[in-house]
Order: structure tokens, then sequence, then C-alpha cells
């Protein structure tokens, strides 16, 4: 069975949009391309560095693909994050 739980998920009215759940790896992150300016990033449990999202000052969308634990707890040092994406969460 293929899930397209992201690829309908677009607010109306401008509330909010998030990006297809078939593009969202393409803002994978490898952990040297977070930068200040980065606005939409994938991260996972297996992602080096991953902690660097918290340097984005701009980050408005995020989606943690295979989270850790970690991660899910460090959730609320991301006070400027508009959209989360959590996908297959231990």
């Amino acid at each position: 069975m293929i899930h397209h739980f992201g690829d309908m998920l677009e607010g109306r009215d401008d509330y909010w949009a998030i990006v297809p759940g078939g593009e969202r790896f393409r803002y994978m992150l490898s952990g040297a391309q977070a930068n200040k300016n980065l606005k939409i990033a994938t991260v996972g449990a297996d992602t080096p560095l991953w902690e660097r999202i918290f340097e984005c000052e701009g980050l408005e969308e995020l989606t943690l693909h295979l989270p850790s634990k970690e991660q899910i707890a460090a959730l609320p040092k991301l006070k400027c994050l508009e959209r989360l994406r959590i996908t297959k969460s231990k």
C-alpha cells in the first residue's frame, strides 16, 4: 500500500501549506548543509550533525523521517517552526 498522506496537506485561505510528501526527501540534510537561511529541512535518526537545524533561524518546515527519541524530545527548541511532519516514529 502506498501512503500519500503528505500530498493532500495544503491549507486553504493561505493558512498553511506543506511540501508534498513525495518531495520531502529533496530537503534531506547532510548536516553540513544547514545554514541560517534554510527554510525547509528533512532529517532522520541517521542524519549527521542534525542538531545544526537549531542554528537555522528561518526554519519554517521540518520533516522528521524515522526520528530518534532525542530528535522528538528536542522539538520544543524550534520556536519559529510553522509546519512539522513526523513520519514513522518509533
